[in-house]
């Protein structure tokens, strides 16, 4: 990757702030690897938007980057984002100039707000320098930045004056699903011994060692051997909803198990419905399309589909009715559908797939994508691309 110098894959790195332990997915931004930055969004509780100062137009023009992934971002499911304005060394001028950092932070900040929805007290905004480390971990001193409305705007919250790992610490993590089935969604398996080692991240319930677990959709079974943190690699006792984890699966077939996968308890806890999740080829769901569609959807429109670490090949196969701004029917049955619509659709994947529907009350209102409520499972959120572009995101309501 630095050989080429672009990112392709993703990779994890952890951090210890002053109050929180975060694990950083640096995901790529170019145009060819959308994919990857979908699957490294979809577990994430806030955005790191990193833009450049010195061409951030380039970025940010209808042909870059920083629009689409800001909008995966919220229709995703994530609610809080961070946008870090790299570069500033190198600024124009003056390095560190205000009216640089000032004009980026207004427009990256407007659109957010405006175009996203983000709410504005969950938007922050800091200058930082990633080649000279200012600002990142360390205060910028004496800089004329220190003035800067925007990095003490009420869109930036308490953002102001805060270095980078300082902005990240002062979030709040999202409410966790320790009381719901165990759900761990994988992101990775390699085979270990006669099993495999799997890596992944635990979005509900708890696991323990030697706990016996389902592996979806191949309903394989193993027992937990060995659990680790990852990507420390410590050793856990248990983990819950929000870890990163590794574990060793002795009794799993690597070549019926792959990323995407998701593990399931075969102890299901008193009181908990549906132990496993469910496996289906065709689902319902309300979707709005995005203002990059250029034709319209029709029945039988071929799309990928990505929902949890799962990307498919799938089809459009019925357009139910059309929404009006207020999430009521509009339509019945509608022949096609444009940008920026609203709509509940039927869905069919090429294979049998994990999803969790989540028929909420907002949902059965007609929440937009990314207004739905944060407890909902990244098996349940899925984006639609054709050619290249993403189209439409959504929120999977029933399994068909």
């Amino acid at each position: 990757e630095r050989s080429h110098g672009v990112t392709i894959d993703l990779a994890h790195k952890v951090v210890e702030t002053a109050t929180k332990v975060v694990t950083i997915v640096d995901a790529p931004g170019h145009a060819d690897f959308v994919p990857r930055m979908i699957a490294g969004a979809m577990t994430a509780d806030v955005g790191l938007l990193v833009v450049a100062a010195t061409d951030f137009e380039a970025g940010f023009s209808s042909g870059g980057q920083t629009k689409e992934h800001a909008l995966l971002l919220k229709s995703l499911g994530v609610h809080q984002v961070l946008v870090a304005v790299n570069k500033m060394d190198a600024t124009a001028p003056e390095p560190y100039s205000r009216e640089r950092f000032d004009t980026v932070a207004s427009l990256i900040v407007d659109f957010l707000t405006e175009t996203c929805k983000f709410a504005p007290d969950k938007v922050r905004v800091v200058p930082v320098s990633a080649f000279t480390g200012d600002n990142v971990a360390r205060k910028l001193p004496g800089s004329p930045l220190r003035d800067s409305p925007a990095w003490g705007h009420p869109t930036a919250g308490p953002a102001g004056g805060l270095t980078l790992v300082e902005a990240m610490d002062a979030f709040k993590a999202p409410p966790r699903a320790f009381c719901k089935p165990l759900r761990i969604l994988l992101s990775d398996v390699s085979p270990a011994g006669k099993g495999v080692s799997a890596t992944g991240q635990v979005i509900s319930g708890e696991v323990d060692v030697g706990q016996p677990l389902v592996a979806r959709p191949s309903n394989d079974r193993s027992l937990v051997k060995q659990l680790m943190s990852s990507p420390e690699g410590a050793p856990l006792a248990f983990a819950s909803a929000g870890d990163a984890v590794q574990l060793v699966l002795p009794e799993l077939d690597p070549l019926r198990v792959s990323a995407g996968d998701v593990l399931c308890s075969l102890a299901p806890r008193e009181g908990l419905e549906r132990p496993l999740v469910p496996v289906a080829r065709k689902f319902e769901a309300r979707l709005t399309t995005l203002a990059a569609l250029k034709v319209p959807l029709i029945k039988g429109a071929q799309v990928v589909l990505h929902v949890g670490l799962t990307e498919v090949a799938a089809n459009v196969s019925k357009l139910v009715c059309l929404l009006n701004a207020a999430g009521q029917v509009a339509r019945a049955r509608p022949r096609a559908l444009g940008p920026s619509s609203g709509a509940v659709v039927q869905v069919t994947c090429e294979r049998a797939i994990c999803v969790e529907p989540k028929p909420t009350q907002a949902t059965a209102q007609g929440t937009a994508p990314g207004d739905r409520p944060a407890a909902a499972s990244p098996l349940a959120r899925f984006v639609l691309r054709q050619q290249g572009t993403t189209v439409a995101a959504g929120l999977i309501t029933a399994v068909l």
